[in-house]
């Protein structure tokens, strides 16, 4: 064992500095000496939650009223009313829109839906930053101001939604995509600077360790197991909770409203889940429509009777 996944809780927060005592998690890089086996151990937030706590951040931006918060970067405000805008301009102007994903269901979000990654990251992904640029474009021609646009389009260009859904393998510390990893992590620090006055122009602090936790520690991770174990290579895709969360989300749907089962139940609810659902099921928070309707029960079996 050489890193640890945790989501954003605050108890992970403070799990992760408890490793580190006096010291700054982030002058380590996250990276603290195991203290069983003396080897290297990465901490490391979970993208996938990072990525909707970034959507939370812009869904509570207000540039009208400031509250809670009105993200701003170069004196430009990044607000949930530009992508709501964006949206509403793609879906009355063409009868193919240039983000077919998008839905009210992204927009209109409840306590519920928050949870569900592919909302966030749809909203958030390479199709957006276009919408987003197409959307400026069409401002300025119709002699509006676009450059309100600048800074939300700066943000989703720096995103690093690609790097954690690619199923490619990094193979090299040298890789190109640990570059932009890298390009990530200083707009952020960046944005901090230059908002170091106004806490309310930036993003929530809770949000900007984890994602100093996410950047530094997944660059840690790729240079440990490439420098450790020779030959060897890293899916960025599978460095998430996304197989535990299925797993507990599935497990809730079996157990309904009951909070604390009784070990039957909860071997009942196991074995369940492990011979008669989906890999990924759609109800989970990691799943999404897409999903394959696959089972291990939809097997072909032959269950003739002995007469």
């Amino acid at each position: 064992i050489y890193w640890c996944l945790l989501d954003g809780a605050d108890v992970n927060r403070q799990f992760i500095k408890l490793h580190f005592k006096d010291q700054d998690p982030l002058e380590k890089k996250f990276v603290v000496e195991n203290i069983f086996t003396g080897n290297p151990m990465v901490f490391i937030m979970d993208p996938k939650h990072n990525i909707k706590k970034i959507r939370n951040n812009i869904l509570k931006s207000n540039d009208i009223t400031k509250k809670p918060c009105c993200l701003q970067k170069g004196n430009k405000a990044i607000t949930w009313a530009q992508f709501k805008a964006a949206y509403d301009w793609d879906q009355n102007s063409f009868s193919l829109p240039l983000h077919e994903k998008l839905t009210l269901q992204h927009f209109k979000l409840d306590p519920s839906s928050k949870m569900r990654n592919h909302l966030a990251e749809n909203v958030l992904d390479s199709k957006m930053l276009f919408l987003m640029q197409k959307y400026q474009e069409n401002l300025n021609e119709g002699g509006k101001d676009g450059s309100a646009l600048d800074a939300t389009i700066e943000l989703l260009s720096s995103n690093i939604l690609g790097l954690f859904g690619d199923k490619l393998l990094i193979s090299s510390t040298s890789d190109s995509r640990l570059a932009k990893l890298d390009n990530f992590y200083k707009f952020k620090m960046n944005w901090r600077e230059e908002t170091k006055d106004s806490n309310n122009s930036f993003i929530s602090s809770k949000l900007f360790f984890d994602l100093q936790s996410m950047c530094l520690g997944f660059q840690a991770i790729v240079h440990l197991k490439l420098t450790r174990f020779l030959s060897s290579a890293i899916k960025p895709a599978i460095v998430n909770q996304d197989v535990a969360e299925n797993h507990f989300c599935q497990i809730r749907a079996c157990n309904g409203q009951n909070n604390n089962p009784t070990f039957a139940q909860q071997q009942s609810t196991q074995n369940s889940i492990r011979l008669g659902q989906t890999t990924i099921s759609r109800k989970s928070n990691a799943g999404n429509l897409s999903t394959s309707n696959f089972t291990s029960c939809s097997l072909p079996m032959s269950c003739s009777k002995k007469s």
